[in-house]
């Protein structure tokens, strides 16, 4: 595997490689270095592309206790804390992109839209959170339309199928 990018989400301490390997297992117990570890990595889905061209890209991190890796995703399903910690960075390749949480959506690893991102243009990805988000900002929702969008998922617990999913679009 390689590193795909940097993720940085402002105040929430979600600052971490993100890594893209030949497979969705294997930076689950693994770390960007490739040792073993509990807490894995954060991970690109291994279908999209590691340069982050797809329209809808989607990012696994372990829901980790004490707000490690994506622990604080949780939090977005509080609507003061998802307002105020709407915006970060996803470097790819040296350059920089903003991003922009505009929806929180609670799931499971069922959900085909959510779950096979190289399979959706953005649109629909948009309009699906439009209709099921738990929680949603209008103004950034209009902002995303047109743009690339990317997925942050963590387990709500561990070992359950539920998902907590933060949609942020790309921006320049």
């Amino acid at each position: 595997g390689d590193m795909a990018g940097w993720l940085t989400m402002d105040e929430t301490g979600i600052d971490y490689p993100v890594m893209h390997g030949d497979t969705n297992e294997e930076y689950l117990n693994k770390d960007p270095y490739g040792d073993y570890s509990l807490s894995g990595s954060i991970f690109l889905d291994s279908r999209n592309s590691d340069d982050f061209s797809d329209e809808y890209s989607l990012i696994y991190g372990h829901h980790m206790e004490g707000g490690a890796m994506f622990g604080p995703l949780h939090k977005y399903l509080n609507r003061s804390y998802f307002e105020k910690h709407k915006n970060g960075t996803l470097t790819v390749k040296e350059k920089p992109y903003s991003l922009h949480a505009f929806a929180v959506m609670r799931t499971d690893a069922t959900d085909s839209v959510i779950f096979t991102p190289t399979e959706r243009p953005a649109s629909e990805v948009l309009e699906y959170a439009e209709k099921n988000a738990v929680l949603k900002n209008d103004k950034e929702m209009e902002k995303a339309a047109g743009k690339k969008i990317v997925a942050l998922s963590t387990c709500q617990y561990p070992d359950t199928i539920y998902r907590i999913i933060v949609l942020c679009y790309m921006d320049k």
